[in-house]
């Protein structure tokens, strides 16, 4: 019993975290779309002469400042003077017929890869809760467990798949953007969620040792 009542706290906490995780990616997505910028681009056009267009928000880059430590600023906690280093940008793009085809391609490509993200990520919520229901129904060691096992694992190796594709989308729509001052070394998003190829390793690793122990289980009940 205690065993079964351990299980069922971690699982509890599993799901929290899991829809703690992404209520954090949803707010900080959605600080992000609603964050104000100051339009520095103003004085720069005017220096020079270039001209204004459809701007787009990018996400934030890694750069390769020229300088190591270029700006300096108080702390207002202490009162001293100190030298901070860019590593990232927030760029606001104006646009070029070039960057408005990739914008567009970006949002399209972006909406159909949303559409099996989401409907992986409720597949799995689904299955997961499926596996905790059997075992607490004593179904441990059974097919059906292996087979959610494993079925929760390829759905992690399509998500990890999807997010290929997305960063893909995003470092196309990205690839006009540099910067003299400021080289572009790619995004936050370069490369995808390698713990989803983790978990899809992991979740099958878990169905075979399920697996195993299905059949010493029914060796044991036919010796006995």
């Amino acid at each position: 019993m205690k065993t079964k009542k351990k299980f069922n706290i971690l699982s509890i906490l599993l799901l929290i975290a899991f829809f703690a995780a992404n209520v954090a990616d949803f707010m900080s997505d959605f600080n992000y779309a609603m964050m104000s910028m100051s339009d520095g681009a103003e004085e720069a056009n005017n220096e020079y002469d270039s001209p204004r267009g459809q701007t787009y928000y990018y996400d934030f880059f890694n750069v390769r400042p020229n300088h190591r430590y270029d700006i300096a600023a108080r702390n207002t906690k202490t009162g001293k003077i100190d030298s901070l280093q860019i590593i990232a940008v927030h760029a606001k793009v104006t646009g070029t017929e070039e960057i408005n085809k990739r914008d567009t391609i970006f949002s399209i490509v972006g909406f159909f890869i949303f559409i099996p993200i989401f409907f992986c990520s409720i597949y799995f919520l689904y299955i997961f809760v499926r596996l905790v229901w059997s075992v607490n129904k004593g179904e441990g060691f059974s097919k059906n467990t292996t087979h959610r096992l494993k079925v929760l694992g390829w759905l992690c190796l399509a998500l990890f798949c999807l997010e290929i594709f997305e960063t893909t989308a995003i470092n196309y729509r990205n690839g006009l953007v540099d910067y003299a001052q400021y080289p572009i070394s790619g995004t936050y998003e370069t490369f995808p969620d390698f713990l989803l190829l983790i978990l899809f390793f992991a979740f099958l690793l878990f169905a075979q040792f399920f697996e195993l122990g299905q059949k010493m289980k029914e060796e044991q009940d036919l010796t006995i």
